[in-house]
């Protein structure tokens, strides 16, 4: 083989796996964000660029699918709060909601996607539902409506996503 023919073959697959990352729904809608991200540059835009950019390496290198974290350099650092170390914790505390921070009563709905589970009130968790026409805005997968935790909720969870 010439170093012609190495080129040309390289060249080939540089320009299929561009094709492929573009052509694809959810690498697409990776990259649009962070072309919005980087033309508006609001700190939401950013977070979830780099969440969604984060999501899609760390579940599709299988497929040979990644972003260059060069991509995730471009984009503006967000100035965030320092975690606070947590206190001692007392069990009295309620548990809030994740809509609304107000705490959460005997009746609560669970929203659950492929990367998360997000428990609140039934009206805050059918808005939010309803919001994003039933998918994650993370990692753009079906959104399951569960209405109480169990320890079976994380079981298997990849084989509810399955048709």
């Amino acid at each position: 083989m010439t170093s012609g023919d190495v080129d040309a073959e390289s060249m080939r697959m540089y320009l299929c796996s561009t094709a492929i990352m573009l052509l694809e729904p959810s690498s697409r809608q990776c990259y649009d964000l962070w072309l919005d991200a980087l033309r508006d540059q609001t700190p939401i835009k950013i977070k979830m660029a780099r969440a969604q950019i984060e999501w899609f390496n760390a579940h599709n290198a299988h497929l040979g699918l990644r972003f260059d974290t060069n991509m995730l350099d471009q984009l503006p650092s967000i100035n965030s709060k320092p975690v606070a170390a947590p206190k001692n914790v007392d069990e009295s505390i309620k548990k809030l909601c994740r809509y609304c921070s107000k705490p959460l009563g005997d009746q609560h709905h669970i929203v659950q996607c492929q990367c998360t589970a997000r428990i609140g009130h039934m009206d805050c968790g059918e808005g939010f539902f309803n919001e994003f026409k039933g998918k994650c805005p993370v990692c753009k997968q079906m959104l399951l409506k569960r209405h109480d935790v169990s320890k079976y909720l994380w079981w298997n969870a990849k084989s509810k996503y399955k048709i």
